[in-house]
């Protein structure tokens, strides 16, 4: 019998190939994340701002002779917050008490509103719609190729340990059961894993005895954009560690097994694929090249999405309007 690949990897050339992906994504559990450049892969805005500081940091470093003792103690300090990761607890709280929010809310849900706000958290943000990742894909123009990530969430839930801290069942059997009927009910899904994941909160000393994982969340309150947005988080259990790594850690894989999986096109076209394969891979990666633009674009017409309805405010408006 062989063995279903984790990871696997399409490119998108057609109509047919395109309006298949939303029908054989519809049913099961899966989260989606659009980039607007194939070629990127998969971090944090978190792992991206301490990038940022540490590039400057080191080009600083390298001129150190020529910059004054206060400069160098600056940029002495950033290039260790690159590598720190460590007050995620004092920004949540900070957080908290500047915007007024109610003591009620979990870390792990202010987290997710510090994310929406702009501010560099560990979460990557991903949709539980196929069609608003993909919008979010092609929203920008420019000549590079697309991409769609798709995360299929009962994956990681399973590897995420949260079944082991609700069901208690020693036959293989009993446990399948169980997980499907904790999938199967959102509010005690949702329930678990938020206090799953707030158990790795500022990175206590068993998240590092532990393997990096990742735990899909679907956090959206209140928030009228993110529940036009059908908004969901990847969270990583390891601060100290990039995202990639955290994920690799759940399938069993190197980064660079990883990569080269990401990079193989499969031979035949996602239409081709066995259906088992698709469905039971963990990770499967969309690529669009821009020529197909413009059937994308009927696609979103026929399922109404556009601006206003991703954007719900006068941001929507303001997106929506062209007078070039």
């Amino acid at each position: 019998m062989v063995e279903t690949p984790k990871v696997l990897c399409f490119q998108i050339n057609d109509y047919d190939d395109l309006s298949y992906c939303p029908l054989i994504f519809l049913k099961d559990h899966y989260f989606f994340r659009g980039q607007a450049n194939a070629e990127w892969g998969l971090k944090t805005s978190l792992e991206r701002k301490y990038d940022a500081y540490r590039e400057e940091s080191l080009k600083i470093g390298q001129q150190e002779n020529n910059i004054a003792e206060d400069e160098k103690k600056y940029f002495t300090k950033a290039f260790s917050l690159a590598f720190g990761y460590k007050e995620e607890n004092a920004a949540i709280e900070t957080f908290r008490r500047l915007t007024s929010l109610s003591g009620d809310l979990k870390s792990i849900e202010i987290l997710a509103r510090m994310q929406h706000y702009g501010a560099a958290t560990r979460l990557l943000d991903v949709t539980t719609s196929f069609l608003i990742a993909l919008f979010f894909a092609f929203e920008d123009y420019g000549d590079q190729d697309r991409a769609v990530w798709v995360f299929n969430s009962s994956y990681f839930y399973k590897r995420s340990g949260l079944i082991n801290k609700t069901v208690h069942f020693d036959l293989e059997n009993e446990k399948r059961e169980a997980f499907q009927k904790l999938i199967s009910d959102k509010d005690k899904l949702y329930n678990e894993s938020i206090k799953e994941a707030c158990r790795y909160i500022g990175n206590p000393p068993h998240s590092e005895h532990k393997p990096p994982s990742i735990i899909p969340l679907e956090i959206t309150g209140n928030n009228p954009r993110l529940i036009a947005q059908n908004g969901a988080f990847l969270f990583p259990t390891n601060l100290k560690k990039p995202f990639k790594e955290n994920l690799c850690s759940v399938l069993d894989m190197g980064v660079d097994e990883f990569h080269f999986a990401c990079e193989k096109m499969q031979c035949g076209g996602i239409r081709d694929e066995v259906a088992s394969n698709i469905v039971n891979a963990a990770i499967i990666k969309l690529i669009f090249p821009v020529k197909i633009r413009h059937l994308v674009e009927r696609l979103f017409n026929a399922a109404n999405i556009s601006c206003q309805s991703i954007y719900p405010d006068a941001i929507g408006v303001a997106k929506s309007i062209k007078y070039w």
